[in-house]
């Protein structure tokens, strides 16, 4: 038995014949006092035919030949006398007759005409199975539940099928697909056994004396959830991690802190147990690794960062925990922070604007450090943008309609100055999203001009509700399962108001299409799209309508024929207008083999509760409809196991139980009910034998949460010393992490506080499966519904970030932690605050255990008086630019500041190098200097100080002075014989302070080495095949040369520069590509010249990346014995790259022979 379910569900019918023997065979005569030629229900008593042996599995077979046949058909040939007496099916009972892997119902096709299959006058309509019925038959009277989470436990229910009685004393084992008994047990005198298991179980073998009942325990053979609400978060073995960082958004060379808190639900991580941190690349690569080891109740932290020259993109930091993986993504772009803050306040919708085409707005622009502007050049471009639909407690349904779409458009709704308050405000008409799909995201970008010169940036993210009501729909499969066309499908529907409310909709229409195989979603032009679902050129199987009350209903779907294909199923609300849809797949069985259709045999319980939300310790009531005498499993389950079961007896017409609300049933947790009826019940009942209902607890935990406590200074001043105290509100123990960071570089995403307590507490997926044997019992079920799909969840997600255009900027970011906070305890932290004016946000995030929290206050960095200067980002020889500089008075005793600039030797002032301003309140002015670029190249420093009274500022910019052409070189070569000499006059060449004069003598001919070294050196292209080229030659400089120490160590740096940059080149299958984009190919000239490289480099004692080698030689390895040189056109090219593969692989000291 056990190896038949290895390849069946309970009917299947897979490699019968390496488990099974045929034990009768023969004709059963039908009663001929009825009338054959209509419709008859005859009953079959298999134990006239059999001896019923324990525990054993009956395939039964029923089939006709031609001669059986009713129909009357011309029988004088006499061929068709013969080939009427031909058996249906090979009879002979022998082993060796039959192939290993066929069944018993292999057919004699010798006599098989398939022109006539059609005709039931020829003996070719009776071959085959066309004409055959068959099921499996197993008498037991234990029924059994089984149900398992992500931890080694079996929770199994037993009772009596024909009286629905808890059955004690019953033997049950689990076995694995290698049919081992990995655990067992026995059911207590309510029916229930708790099994520890030692792996994945496959099957269960449940056993009261002579009476056994089979259960599969494979993912697929589960009960289906898809009617239930039991989408969210998905804990593997109960694991939950929160990644954290202290932005979002980095620059090339800047720090990354990323912090790492990890849930054990199930209590299976041992302490120390080894975390792997890796910051990837946008390509794939391992740019650093890190370990630390697992502290069950603290933070891991994960300090690193990228190189100055380091790829612009997506990077991710990846944890590794076992076979448990947590990844967050790392931005880096070439951004500049802020020096405004933006407030952006919708005045008719601040977080979903609803019922209105109106969009009015109120913009406040200040200085990070609170100071006030006035008339800045100041845009505010709104962009519309097709969005999910998503109501956080319907993860699995679908609320947005394929059919309908538009294309992502943008408008200013102002373009002015701002007033003397530094205040714009907008009215404007909001168009074009007649066709949303449904919810709609405005991006407000805006963009205010300093007189200085300065751009400072803003976003803000609003959703835009075009209708008033919703519909969704749950239409979620697994990939490779589908809907039964011959079954009833129930689906589930939602009605609900912008915010996620169940409403009633009381006219609802749903329709469903047949879709063709011209695959309708590839059509590039949406308007077509919909002309195609909306033309009358395709099958609608589906219109009615329907109603939703309080926010719940169905609809069922069934063909009533074999159809293989896909149905676009839409669900309009024809009050509102809004209107989803979506694409599900339909077969039959044996299509494909019963074994890959998930049939719908799950009949639903209906589930209320008396509250929305509980606490602990509090009572929740569960109700649902009922018969006298059933019997009720009812169990509590979260994400990861089974937290509470019990029986429940059923009274009539409804039953309630009361269950106590735990700690550990937070943030939710379901409530299961299986509900079973006696099979032998007297009284009438059209309910299934079994239903199976779902309801969601949610319930809310104070204590989990931790209230972090922030105590500092109102204001923190420039180049001073600060301090932050921490503290827990309740006095509790904690970990904790520290990041004070930009305001203007958090507000370039609209970064927000990592808050650990929103993520952990988020709505967790059902992580337990269920599985019975009752859809098997006969005449159990007349209703049906969808098959399993596997819970869904969300996904978080920060503001998009636009590109920036590169600029100089050093972060100001702290970060202090993770620390240890005993009870009652405050911890204070000092630093010397950098030389900055603005605003920083100190954000705090702690944990202890179970509980979690997070703090922040953002705080300005100012001084009564402050001065902020701005210059270009470089300067050429000989250019003369303007330095705005902004000087801020805050208090009104300032009258008369003098500003003054000092620039270092590469920079010469024009006009005065000191000027005055006077103040009549508080406020801020311009004050212009121009400076000159000398004819140098080093770093140019501008230094800007202010003073008035007592009190005082400064400012500091660095930018670089760059050539207008590239490095120039004239040669002049002479020859003196020998016991002569020569004088040489020479005019200096270049710009003073540049020119560098070299005399080579030799007594070879000139080869003008010190030229071609330095144009080596300094070679200016990035390419892989440059960069290779630059350093290659270098490694053998000291053959050719009397290198001096400091020479030697400029090759060193550049060599190691140039293995720095190759893993940019790098793919991922190992080779290495021309250019550093994703959108090059792989270039096999290229991979053996970088292979070459690194090879020589090795040998030479330069690291070479370990990873980044064997990729390398791995593919090397590959393309070498794929090789094939009947495959290339150019025959003569692709055998020199294959030589010289072999030569880099030989070189390496792997050889490929071949």
């Amino acid at each position: 038995i056990p190896q038949f379910f290895q390849m069946n569900k309970i009917n299947g019918t897979n490699e019968l014949k390496r488990v099974g023997r045929i034990v009768f065979e023969g004709n059963v005569p039908l009663d001929t006092q009825k009338d054959l030629s209509e419709w008859n229900v005859f009953s079959l008593d298999l134990t006239k035919f059999i001896k019923e042996e324990s525990g054993a599995i009956y395939n039964v077979q029923i089939s006709f030949t031609k001669d059986q046949a009713l129909l009357p058909c011309n029988k004088g040939g006499e061929d068709e006398t013969e080939n009427a007496k031909l058996p249906v099916f090979q009879t002979d009972k022998s082993d060796v007759d039959l192939h290993s892997w066929e069944g018993f119902d292999s057919y004699d096709y010798t006599n098989y005409n398939w022109s006539e299959r059609n005709d039931p006058c020829k003996a070719s309509y009776y071959i085959g199975s066309r004409h055959e019925k068959e099921m499996n038959v197993l008498s037991t009277n234990v029924g059994v539940v089984v149900k398992k989470g992500n931890n080694d436990k079996l929770e199994v229910f037993t009772q009596n099928i024909t009286r629905a009685k808890p059955m004690a004393q019953v033997e049950v084992k689990a076995l694995n697909f290698q049919n081992r008994v990995i655990g067992k047990g026995i059911t207590n005198e309510k029916g229930i056994a708790e099994i520890k298991v030692k792996g994945k179980p496959y099957m269960l073998i449940a056993q009261k004396k002579k009476q056994y009942t089979y259960v599969r325990l494979d993912d697929a053979s589960s009960l289906p959830l898809t009617m239930f609400e039991t989408g969210g978060e998905i804990a593997e073995y109960g694991i939950s991690g929160f990644l954290y960082a202290e932005r979002s958004v980095w620059r090339p060379g800047d720090s990354i802190f990323m912090n790492l808190m990890i849930k054990d639900a199930e209590n299976v991580i041992p302490k120390n147990h080894p975390i792997t941190f890796e910051l990837i690349d946008p390509k794939g690569n391992i740019i650093d690794k890190a370990v630390e080891y697992h502290i069950p109740s603290g933070i891991l932290s994960f300090k690193t960062a990228t190189k100055p020259d380091a790829f612009t993109g997506n990077w991710r930091v990846k944890a590794k925990l076992g076979g448990v993986e947590f990844s967050k993504k790392v931005r880096i772009e070439t951004i500049k922070p802020n020096r405004l803050k933006f407030n952006l306040k919708i005045k008719n919708g601040e977080k979903i604007l609803t019922n209105t085409n109106k969009i009015k707005g109120d913009l406040t622009v200040k200085y990070l450090h609170g100071g006030a502007v006035s008339d800045l050049k100041t845009e505010v471009e709104m962009t519309a943008i097709s969005s999910k639909t998503v109501f956080k407690q319907y993860p699995d349904y679908t609320f947005d309609d394929p059919t309908k779409y538009f294309d992502n458009f943008s408008s200013f709704v102002f373009k002015g100055k701002l007033d003397n308050k530094g205040k714009a405000y907008f009215n404007e008409t909001i168009n074009g999203l007649d066709n949303a799909a449904g919810m709609t995201t405005l991006k407000f970008s805006m963009r205010t001009f300093e007189s200085s010169g300065d751009i400072n940036k803003g976003y803000k993210y609003v959703t835009y509700s075009p209708y008033d009501n919703y519909v969704g729909v749950k239409l979620l499969q697994k990939i490779g399962e589908s809907y039964n066309s011959e079954e009833v499908n129930n689906f589930s529907v939602v009605s609900l108001d912008s915010y996620g409310k169940p409403t009633t909709a009381k006219r609802v229409k749903v329709e469903a299409y047949k879709i063709s195989w011209s695959w309708w979603w590839e059509y590039r032009n949406y308007t077509e799209k919909f002309r195609y679902i909306s033309s009358e050129s395709y099958e609608k199987v589906l219109n009615e309508k329907i109603k939703i009350k309080n926010g719940k209903g169905s609809f069922a779907l069934k063909l009533d024929e074999r159809y293989y294909g896909r149905i676009f199923i839409k669900v309009t609300d024809l009050d509102s207008g809004h209107s989803t849809g979506g694409v599900i797949m339909m077969d039959y069985p044996g299509w494909w083999g019963d074994e890959n259709i998930q049939t719908s045999d799950v009949n639903i319980l209906s589930l209320s509760t008396d509250k929305n939300v509980y606490e602990p310790n509090e009572n929740a009531k569960i109700t649902f409809p009922s018969s006298k005498g059933s019997t009720a499993i009812v169990t509590v389950e979260n994400n990861s196991a089974v937290l509470f079961k019990k029986r429940v007896e059923t009274k009539e017409q409804k039953t309630s139980f009361s269950l106590e609300i735990t700690e550990d049933m937070a943030p939710n947790a379901y409530v299961c009910v299986h509900y079973i009826q006696p099979y032998d019940q007297e009284e009438e009942n059209d309910r299934p034998l079994r239903l199976f209902g779902i309801t969601p607890l949610y319930v809310t935990y104070n204590k989990n949460k931790l209230h972090p406590e922030i105590t500092t200074s109102p204001s923190w001043e420039p180049e001073k010393e600060v301090s932050i105290t921490v503290s827990e509100k309740n006095n509790r123990e904690m970990y904790y992490t520290i990041a004070i960071v930009d305001e203007g570089l958090l507000d370039l995403t609209s970064f927000k506080t990592p808050k650990p307590w929103n993520y952990f507490n988020r709505k967790k997926a059902l992580g337990v499966r269920t599985w019975d044997m009752y859809s098997e019992v006969l005449n159990a079920f007349e209703g049906n519904f969808v098959g399993l799909l596997k819970p869904g969840g969300g996904v978080f997600e920060e503001a998009p970030i636009e590109k920036k255009n590169a600029n100089r900027f050093k972060p100001v970011v702290k970060y202090f932690g993770p620390f240890y906070l005993q009870d009652g305890e405050k911890q204070q932290h000092a630093f010397k605050m950098p030389n900055y004016v603005g605003a920083v946000r100190a954000m705090v995030v702690v944990r202890d255990e179970n509980a979690f929290g997070h703090a922040e206050k953002s705080i300005p960095v100012k001084k009564p008086l402050m001065v902020l200067a701005t210059a270009p980002r470089v300067l050429r020889p000989g250019e003369v630019a303007d330095i705005p500089v902004t000087v801020f008075s805050m208090q009104s005793n300032i009258k008369d500041v003098t500003v003054n600039l000092a620039v270092n030797e590469v920079l010469e002032i024009l006009g005065d190098k000191t000027k005055k301003t006077n103040f009549t309140g508080e406020g801020n002015q311009i004050v212009t200097f121009k400076v000159r670029a000398k004819h140098a190249f080093t770093a140019a420093e501008i230094h800007v100080s202010v003073s008035s009274q007592n009190y005082a500022a400064k400012d500091k910019i660095e930018l670089n002075i760059l050539p207008y052409s590239s490095k120039q070189t004239q040669v002049q070569s002479y020859i003196v014989q020998g016991k002569q000499s020569a004088e040489i006059y020479y005019q200096p060449y270049g710009m003073d302070g540049t020119q560098e004069t070299v005399v080579e003598i030799s007594s070879l001919i000139p080869i003008n080495l010190k030229e071609k070294l330095d144009y080596l050196i300094a070679y200016p292209h990035g390419c892989a095949e440059q960069t290779v080229s630059r350093a290659l030659p270098q490694l053998y400089l000291e053959n050719l040369l009397k290198l001096t120490i400091d020479e030697k160590k400029n090759i060193e740096k550049h060599v190691h520069t140039a293995i720095e940059k190759l893993p940019k080149f790098q793919s991922n299958n190992g080779g290495f590509k021309l250019w550093p984009n994703n959108y090059a190919h792989v270039s096999h000239w290229v991979t053996n010249y970088v292979g070459q490289f690194m090879v020589e480099a090795r040998s030479k004692g330069y690291y070479i990346p370990n990873d980044m080698y064997i990729k390398w030689l791995s593919y090397q390895q590959r393309e070498a014995k794929q090789w094939n040189k009947d495959y290339y056109e150019d025959k003569a090219s692709h055998q020199l790259i294959q030589a010289y593969r072999l030569y880099t692989l030989a070189l390496a000291g792997e050889p490929a022979y071949g």
